[in-house]
């Protein structure tokens, strides 16, 4: 035996305790973990040539087979009375780079965390199936790691401090909207921007089109808003406006003064329900979205946070401690006003794990939004040392990713602002009461991921269960 296979298997004897209860935890205390300890034991072992005594021995046994490839599957259905319209897949969170197939057809690379593809030209009525190639290490994407820094890049020096064994293994980890769009248009977003100082309402509609259509006079469309209460019952109307519909998405903005909106305050949580239309030139509906808002509006004036042009003190809680309806009466009573969304230390978005900032619980939103009690929300995290933000590449990315983040929740009035996580730049020789007023470096730490699954490129995984959602 060598000397190197028999220091190896020295440090491999002595970490076995750590390795046991390392496994222990990613399997659940499941009763097969001995077995996979000794699956683990002769894989590492047959890495002598790849062993490197100088790293700490765990982060090292941590990449020794583990794969970077993975193939997820799942299956849908798309009612038969959905006719002729288009078909998205809506990507809630996905944990690495993917490549979608649907029916055997490639559709295209997931990119970001968050995205949507269309699927028409795949998907057909019944039962279909969504494949995933999910990806750590660029293996057949269009990118490559020297043109992605916001992946990449922001994980320090290639291959070194964040080595793909310490990405996010590949998975669908939120849910997968499916979404019918009718032709020839459909209304796919819209946020409403409330002022309290001008006493305005704009609603901005996002209208995707598959092709242009027009005529002697436009395309003859036009687009409306009707606003009820909580009640149903309708309490305003959107001045109509004609649209020429054009290949693609536009944004086509209503506009009109609200001088007596009930408004959304904090233990004050008046809300409205908005539905905005799409006719076209017969006047017949083409599409329609309902949502869900509140009037009010934040902005500062010097030291001071004004709420509908009141100061409005918040008294801060943290959210990681869970809110419920049940909760929420108890931190009413103790006088908090504002809950702080906080990530986890380990769900930085471009740190350790992919899904670093985490999906938000419909539950917790829309439990601030009909109680009063407004929330914070961290905007993606990158706790680096490195100055990734001087990379032009890395700055477009980012905005990029950001604003597809931000659009999920823009339309919840307890969503009060936005803000980097506590630990961006916020290291303890900053805080520190005998170092106050003294400049401090950002404090990159290194958080261990995930590993030691068995799982291989030609498997199937169970990605999360789709579920169904008609886009009306």
């Amino acid at each position: 035996m060598s000397n190197g296979m028999s220091t190896l298997a020295e440090r491999l004897a002595s970490a076995q305790f750590d390795l046991y209860a390392y496994i222990s935890v990613l399997m659940g205390g499941a009763a097969e973990v001995a077995d996979v300890l000794q699956e683990t034991n002769l894989a590492i072992l047959t890495h002598e040539s790849n062993y490197d005594p100088s790293r700490p021995f765990m982060f090292w046994a941590r990449g020794v087979d583990a794969p970077n490839c993975l193939w997820l599957r799942a299956e849908f259905t798309v009612p038969e009375g959905w006719g002729n319209g288009r078909l998205v897949l809506d990507f809630h969170r996905m944990n690495a780079y993917g490549i979608v197939y649907v029916n055997g057809k490639r559709i295209g690379e997931l990119l970001h965390p968050s995205w949507k593809l269309e699927i028409t030209a795949a998907a057909k009525p019944g039962g279909n199936v969504l494949q995933i190639f999910g990806t750590r290490d660029y293996t057949g994407l269009s990118i490559k790691p020297e043109t992605d820094p916001l992946r990449d890049g922001s994980r320090g020096k290639r291959g070194e401090n964040f080595p793909y064994c310490n990405w996010p293994e590949p998975a669908v980890s939120g849910p997968v909207d499916l979404i019918r769009l009718p032709r020839p248009a459909a209304v796919v977003d819209a946020f409403v921007k409330t002022s309290v100082r001008n006493w305005t309402i704009n609603v901005e509609v996002d209208i995707d089109a598959e092709k242009a259509v027009s005529g002697l006079f436009g395309s003859g469309a036009t687009v409306a808003c009707d606003i009820y209460d909580t009640s149903f019952n309708k309490v305003k109307r959107l001045p109509r406006k004609p649209v020429d519909l054009v290949k693609g998405v536009q944004t086509v903005t209503l506009a009109d003064t609200w001088r007596d909106p009930k408004l959304w305050d904090i233990e004050q949580p008046n809300l409205y329900y908005a539905i905005v239309s799409l006719y076209n030139a017969k006047g017949e509906e083409i599409d329609s979205q309902s949502f869900r808002f509140g009037f009010r509006e934040v902005w500062a004036e010097g030291r001071h946070v004004m709420l509908n042009g009141h100061v409005q003190r918040f008294r801060l809680e943290g959210a990681w401690i869970g809110l419920t309806r049940n909760t929420l009466g108890f931190w009413n009573g103790i006088g908090r006003t504002l809950m702080l969304n906080q990530p986890h230390p380990n769900k930085w978005w471009y740190f350790s794990w992919w899904n670093d900032c985490p999906l938000r619980e419909d539950q917790m939103i829309d439990i601030c939004d009909t109680e009063g009690f407004a929330f914070e929300e961290s905007v993606p995290t990158m706790n680096r040392t490195v100055n990734v933000f001087a990379d032009p590449l890395f700055r477009k990315n980012y905005t990029a990713e950001a604003e597809i983040w931000m659009r999920r929740y823009r339309n919840n009035p307890s969503l009060i602002l936005w803000t980097i996580s506590m630990n961006f730049i916020n290291p303890k020789n900053g805080i520190h009461p005998d170092l106050i007023g003294q400049v401090a470096g950002i404090v990159g730490v290194v958080f261990m991921g995930r590993s030691f699954r068995r799982e291989k490129a030609d498997t199937e995984a169970r990605p999360y269960i789709m579920r169904g959602w008609i886009h009306r």
